[in-house]
Parts: structure tokens; C-alpha cells; sequence
């Protein structure tokens, strides 16, 4: 209903247009025709309100007003204001393929942490079911010290000194943490 409205405000100027110049019929990219196509074709991607990108909607019914103003028999008014819309879409579109982006790279970024997480949860289970820690323990490893391992992973991956160090560690700590009929204790530590 907006783009419709916007369109409707250009008749008189688009008439006089194609009244005054006749190669507004035999010219595809003459510039009356090239804002007017412009603005239909975006106006035809919005369903409703709702879909209509504000800042988008606001620089159409600018170029609407300024055609319906500033129009006096010269085309160039045209051919400016469709640049103008056209270099105002260009960087819509370079703002939308950075909001993209970002989020493949967030998704991208929740899968590999998911990845880092399961890796981590397999070796501190191995590492659990090896010994027998005291529920204390037990707690720290399968969460405080599995997100260590994690972003040791994320960070350096498994075959990292950091992470295994941090296994070693691990395994240490649920010997030492083991209960009192579990095997004895490592003293070396």
C-alpha cells in the first residue's frame, strides 16, 4: 500500500515526462522510466508494513517528494535522485550481507564451542569413569575444568600442549580427589 501510494504521487510528473519527451517510450534506460521501474520493483518486495525496511521506505518517499517539487520539464532531476536511491540500496545491501555475516560466523562459532564442549565431556568422563572421585570432585571436573578443556580446544585444539596438559591435570585431581577405598594416592604431585 505505501510503494502503491509513493507510485501514485508520481503520475503527473511521470506524464508530463513522457508528454514532453518522446524517447520516454523507445528508451528503456530513460531515467524517468529507469526511477519509476526502481521504485515498483522495491515496492514489490514488501508484503505489508511490517517487511518495509524504514530507512528504505523514508529515502523512496524522499525521492518521490523531491520529483514532485523540484520536477519543472528537466530529466536530470530523474537521473539524480535514481542514483541517489540506487547508491542508498547498494549500501542497504552491503549492511545486510554484513548483519549475514556475522551470523554464519556466530553460528559458525556455537557449533565449533558445541564441538570443543562434547570433546571435553568425553574426557573428563574417561577420566571419571578411570578413578573414583569424591562428588566434589567429580563436580569440579565435569564443569568448572570441562570448560577449561573446552576453550582449550577452541583455542589450540586437542592435540595442543594446553590441552593435555589440562587432561594430565584432570587426571590428577580425580586421583587426589578419589574416595578413601579408592587406589591410593599419587604422592609425586
Amino acid at each position: 500500500a505505501e510503494a502503491r501510494t509513493l507510485l501514485t504521487r508520481l503520475h503527473v510528473p511521470v506524464l508530463r515526462v513522457a508528454l514532453n519527451d518522446k524517447t520516454f517510450f523507445t528508451r528503456h534506460d530513460h531515467p524517468a522510466r529507469a526511477l519509476l521501474n526502481t521504485l515498483a520493483e522495491t515496492g514489490t518486495h514488501w508484503t505489508d508494513e511490517t517487511e518495509a525496511d524504514p530507512d528504505l521506505a523514508q529515502r523512496m518517499q524522499l525521492v518521490v517528494d523531491r520529483v514532485s517539487a523540484d520536477f519543472d520539464g528537466d530529466i536530470g532531476v530523474f537521473d539524480t535522485l535514481l542514483g541517489d536511491l540506487n547508491q542508498h540500496m547498494q549500501l542497504l545491501a552491503r549492511r545486510a550481507e554484513m548483519v549475514e555475516r556475522r551470523q554464519i560466523e556466530a553460528a559458525e562459532g556455537r557449533d565449533k564451542l558445541e564441538v570443543a564442549r562434547q570433546t571435553a565431556h568425553a574426557a573428563i568422563a574417561r577420566i571419571v569413569e578411570g578413578s573414583t572421585p569424591s562428588p566434589v570432585v567429580r563436580v569440579l571436573l565435569e564443569q568448572a575444568w570441562t570448560d577449561a578443556l573446552a576453550l582449550s580446544v577452541l583455542r589450540r585444539g586437542t592435540d595442543s600442549n594446553e590441552y593435555r596438559r589440562r587432561v594430565v591435570v584432570a587426571e590428577k585431581i580425580a586421583q587426589l580427589g578419589a574416595t578413601p577405598s579408592a587406589q591410593p594416592v599419587d604422592k609425586s604431585l
